[in-house]
């Protein structure tokens, strides 16, 4: 079914990502800019462009919604991404669905055999629904680009007769709403409306967190550890032990941990302080997790992988790093650790301060090191281990972009970006990277 083409006009006005053009590298980053690329007239059913461009308006609802901090985001990622595989797997004889495989869900609804679908039409209507529950604190302007993308989404994707779009419209709603029931036994469901809650009272002592930012009392989402994940029990198999015995000794592991981080804040080079301000991700942006959907996106677009095949990766990158997040969070709260800022400042130099603002939650994982770990497993299953690539993410913010010859060395200056900002300990990054590894080790055990 064809609709009015001049809602592309709209939808160009409304957001901050491309409609309606083929994209290089180049012309990807055009996305966070709000840039316009050679008009676009249509496109087919195996494009990845209604996965992508999906992709990256959730992105862009990351970073103009700040309650979305990274938890929150990297779930409501992982929902989208889910999403779009059950869907598209219909039309992949072959390829199996994951009803069963996935913590909790059972069943979802199936389209009738006897009956034809577009599916790329009903993935782009069940991803419109199913944003508009996980967002519904969105601003006006975004709704109206919602829906003005869905319309023009639509509308690249030319003639459907009228049965068939209303068919596969329908059928996207259905499934999306059957997510949607699902994601609201997780615990997480509508998580940015308890980000501090008062009912969490920190433990006392010197070697647990305090506040080091204007935020309060409460660290942030206390609770989050005891999500249910998408996949079976994997934040309690994931865990780390400690590496550090907290002590003020000056001769402890502790200190010299503390007094490492320390000494690289005084004396940060340049290079490091790019590292630190590429990686940094906070608020707003499209936080850590987004980074990473980001660089997934720069990578299906250059591989030019068909619809399914990137509904498939975002599903796995999506569920995997919400995961991540799950058990980096189980681990904070477990520990509940003092902050380099806080120990320093007591035991080492009272008026130092980070390069980067210390995140208002314990110190024991590193969440950029989990997630960074966690996406490097996945993106080397996708694209190959030794597979280089360049990163456009912050061509939009004035950052110069930064290139590496494999997924591992991304994750592996993400890990120590926190160094260099003085948030973490090293070891912190270290075990954090091996903690997201070994959640992603587990999803690739899925069959898809």
């Amino acid at each position: 079914m064809k609709r009015i083409t001049t809602r592309l006009t709209v939808l160009c006005s409304c957001i901050l990502f491309i409609t309606g053009c083929r994209k290089d590298l180049a012309d990807q980053q055009a996305i966070h800019s709000g840039q316009t690329g050679q008009a676009r007239t249509s496109i087919s059913d195996s494009d990845n462009y209604i996965a992508t461009s999906w992709m990256n308006f959730e992105l862009n609802l990351i970073k103009t919604t700040t309650t979305f901090v990274p938890p929150v985001s990297s779930r409501a990622m992982g929902f989208t991404g889910v999403t779009m595989y059950q869907v598209m797997v219909n039309g992949a004889p072959g390829h199996s669905s994951l009803v069963g495989q996935l913590n909790g869900l059972k069943s979802l609804p199936k389209p009738d055999a006897n009956q034809t679908y577009r599916w790329s039409v009903a993935c782009n209507a069940a991803v419109a629904h199913l944003l508009r529950y996980l967002f519904d604190n969105m601003s006006t302007e975004n709704a109206t680009a919602l829906t003005a993308l869905e319309n023009a989404n639509n509308d690249l994707l030319g003639n459907t007769t009228a049965d068939d779009f209303t068919r596969s419209v329908a059928y996207g709603v259905n499934l999306a709403d059957s997510i949607i029931d699902w994601s609201k036994k997780d615990g997480g469901d509508h998580g940015y409306t308890r980000i501090f809650p008062s009912s969490y009272i920190p433990p006392v002592g010197p070697q647990y967190w305090v506040p080091t930012s204007t935020q309060g009392p409460v660290p942030m989402l206390p609770y989050w550890g005891s999500n249910k994940t998408f996949r079976a029990g994997i934040a309690a198999k994931t865990q780390p032990a400690p590496t550090l015995t907290f002590s003020t000794d000056t001769a402890s592991d502790y200190y010299k941990a503390a007094y490492e981080v320390y000494t690289t804040g005084i004396n940060l080079t340049d290079e490091q302080k790019a590292i630190a301000d590429f990686w940094n991700d906070g608020s707003p942006s499209f936080t850590p997790p987004g980074h990473s959907m980001s660089i997934l996106t720069q990578m299906i677009q250059n591989q030019n992988l068909s619809l399914f095949e990137a509904s498939r990766a975002y599903a796995r990158m999506g569920a995997c790093l919400s995961d991540a997040f799950v058990s980096c969070w189980k681990t904070k709260y477990n520990y509940v650790a003092v902050r380099p800022a806080t120990y320093i400042n007591l035991n080492i130099d009272p008026l130092w301060k980070g390069y980067i603002p210390t995140p208002p939650h314990p110190e024991y994982s590193s969440g950029h090191a989990v997630q960074s770990g966690a996406a490097a497993v996945i993106l080397n299953t996708l694209f190959g281990a030794n597979t280089p690539f360049t990163d456009h993410t912050h061509d939009v913010d004035g950052l110069p972009t930064r290139s590496f010859a494999n997924f591992n060395a991304f994750a592996n200056e993400a890990a120590i970006s926190r160094v260099y900002g003085g948030i973490h300990y090293k070891r912190s990054c270290d075990n954090g990277l091996a903690q997201g590894q070994a959640v992603a080790n587990i999803f690739l055990k899925l069959k898809m």
